[in-house]
C-alpha cells in the first residue's frame, strides 16, 4: 500500500526525468551522498549495465520532499489536499577572479540541470488535471525559490525549493474537465478560456388537485424544461472571445436574435446546444484580468 506521500513523490520524480536536457534527478525523502569510483563523494549512483562487467557512475541531481501537509476531507471519493514542499540541490561551478585571485560563485542559468527544473515546472503547470498510480489529480507548481547554497566536498550546491499544491481524488471530475466551444451556429467550434461556469436545467410546473370533497395530496405538472447555463471566460481578444465582446458592446442589430453552438465535453462525451446569448457583463479592473460573464439559454 503506498501513501499519497510517496505517491505525488513518485510522479515528481517522474516528471523531472521526463526532461528533454538528458538530465537525471533521484533520491527519496532524505538526501543521500552515494559513493564515487575513484574515491570522494559526490551525488551520484554506481551502476553496472547487463552487458557489461564495467561500473558506470551517472550524475544525478537530488531530489528530497521536505514537507508534507495534508488536509485530508471525509469524503467518499478520497479526496485530499496537499501542500508538498521539493528540495532539488543543483552543482554551482566556481571559478578564480584573475584580478582579485578570490573565488567566485556564480550559477549559470543555462546549465542543463536548471533548464530541466524549470522544464518540468512548465510541464507540471500545462496539466490542469492527470492519472497517476490509481489517483486523479490537480496541481499548481510555483517557481523554483532558491533556498541555500553550501559547500561539500570541495563542490558547491544551490537548493531549490519547489512547491506543488495539489488534490488528489480516486473517482470523480475536477471542474476543469469540462470544456466549453462556442461559435456561430454552423461554424468551426473553438475553445473558451473558462474561469467559471453555472449549468442549470429548470422545470415549468403547474399544481392540479382532484377534485374531492376529502382532503387530498397536492399534485405537480410538468409543463415544459429550459436549459441555461452562465459562464465566466477570461478575454483573450481572439476570434470566439470577440463573439461574446461584440454582445457586450451591443452594436451588431443582427445580433440580438444571432444563434450560438455551444458544446460541453467532459470524460470524453460531447453535449451539443444551439442557444441564444441573453446577456454579457464585463470586468474592467486596473492590474487585473479582464473577464466576460455571460449567460446562455437553449433555443
Amino acid at each position: 500500500m503506498t501513501s499519497q506521500r510517496k505517491r505525488i513523490f513518485n510522479f515528481f520524480l517522474e516528471k523531472l526525468n521526463e526532461n528533454n536536457q538528458g538530465v537525471t534527478f533521484g533520491g527519496n525523502f532524505i538526501f543521500k551522498f552515494w559513493p564515487q569510483q575513484h574515491g570522494g563523494n559526490d551525488f551520484e549512483i554506481i551502476s553496472q549495465s547487463e552487458d557489461s562487467l564495467d561500473f558506470e557512475s551517472t550524475e544525478v541531481v537530488p531530489v528530497v520532499n521536505i514537507q508534507s501537509i495534508e488536509i485530508p476531507f471525509v469524503e467518499q471519493n478520497q479526496r485530499s489536499d496537499f501542500e508538498q514542499e521539493y528540495y532539488v540541490a543543483l552543482r554551482v561551478d566556481n571559478r578564480i577572479d584573475e584580478v582579485t585571485n578570490q573565488i567566485v560563485i556564480e550559477f549559470d542559468d543555462t546549465d542543463p540541470k536548471y533548464l530541466a527544473m524549470i522544464e518540468t515546472v512548465n510541464s507540471i503547470r500545462s496539466q490542469l488535471s492527470f492519472t497517476f498510480d490509481g489517483f486523479k489529480f490537480t496541481v499548481k507548481a510555483r517557481e523554483p525559490q532558491v533556498v541555500q547554497t553550501f559547500k561539500y566536498n570541495g563542490n558547491y550546491y544551490t537548493i531549490f525549493s519547489l512547491v506543488l499544491n495539489m488534490t488528489a481524488i480516486n473517482a470523480g471530475f475536477y471542474g476543469n474537465e469540462m470544456e466549453f466551444f462556442l461559435a456561430e451556429q454552423g461554424q468551426t467550434l473553438a475553445k473558451l478560456d473558462v474561469i467559471e461556469a453555472d449549468v442549470m436545467t429548470g422545470k415549468q410546473t403547474s399544481v392540479f388537485n382532484e377534485i374531492t370533497f376529502d382532503g387530498t395530496d397536492q399534485r405537480t405538472h410538468i409543463n415544459s424544461r429550459s436549459w441555461q447555463g452562465q459562464i465566466t471566460i477570461n478575454y483573450r481578444g481572439n476570434a470566439v472571445d470577440n463573439l461574446v465582446f461584440q454582445e457586450l458592446m451591443a452594436l451588431n442589430t443582427d445580433l440580438i436574435v444571432q444563434p450560438y453552438d455551444l458544446r460541453l465535453r467532459q470524460g470524453g462525451v460531447n453535449y451539443n446546444y444551439v442557444v441564444f446569448i441573453t446577456s454579457v457583463n464585463a470586468s474592467f479592473r486596473n492590474n487585473s484580468v479582464e473577464t466576460l460573464t455571460f449567460q446562455v439559454e437553449r433555443v
